[in-house]
């Protein structure tokens, strides 16, 4: 079985430490979106940060250097992300919606499910709404106790929408299947009463027709 995709974004990163990221490393394959890693170096340079977060980013960057972490530059655009994360022109909004079209572009091209691993409310919820199976956002809390389990839940378990999802298309497929049969069934039905018809009153026309056909003639 192929391991799920953990994709982390910045808010994840600075909330956890490298205990997490080594013991998380071991249920799945972990990956960081490159406008990430370019927001940790800036966080290390000072950029808009406390000591703290300074401290955090300079403790992933060496992790990431020493692990089997990856970075991707991959993307993809769908226009509910950029309807919902690209409203405000600030930082942490671009920065946002490169990762969500980080994680949906994996989602596209992966052969395996990607979780997007976020803190930020409004890309959890921007994700989330997205009509892709393979690609659901969850919070790093939610994440922990896999750590602990040493095991990532299956999609439908992590994200119920995505079994009601497969539910709705099931039925649909099922409706338009019965929509056929019922219509097949129904010119089958129409057919044969006009042969009896035919047969009923123009039966010399209606023989010499049924003989052409070389078919049995099972209509008395």
């Amino acid at each position: 079985m192929i391991a799920s995709i953990l994709l982390f974004d910045r808010s994840a990163i600075l909330s956890s430490d490298a205990h997490f990221w080594r013991a998380v490393s071991s249920i799945g394959t972990c990956m960081i979106p490159q406008a990430v890693v370019e927001e940790i170096n800036s966080i290390i340079s000072g950029f808009g940060a406390d000591n703290n977060q300074v401290l955090s980013a300079s403790e992933f960057q060496r992790f990431l250097k020493q692990s089997n972490w990856q970075v991707t530059d991959i993307s993809g655009s769908d226009p509910t992300l950029t309807q919902k994360l690209s409203n405000s022109v600030s930082r942490g909004s671009r920065l946002d919606l490169a990762i969500a079209e980080c994680g949906y572009g994996l989602a596209l091209t992966s052969t395996t499910d990607v979780i997007l691993v976020t803190n930020t409310p409004l890309l959890l919820q921007a994700v989330n709404a997205l009509n892709q199976d393979k690609l659901t956002a969850v919070t790093l809390a939610n994440v922990r106790p896999w750590v602990q389990n040493r095991q990532i839940p299956s999609q439908k378990l992590i994200n119920p929408t995505i079994t009601s999802r497969a539910v709705t298309v099931r039925n649909a497929n099922n409706a338009r299947i019965n929509k056929f049969v019922v219509t097949i069934f129904s010119w089958i039905v129409i057919g044969a009463i006009g042969l009896v018809a035919w047969r009923s009153f123009q039966p010399k026309e209606f023989k010499q027709f049924w003989q052409k056909t070389g078919l049995p003639n099972f209509i008395k």
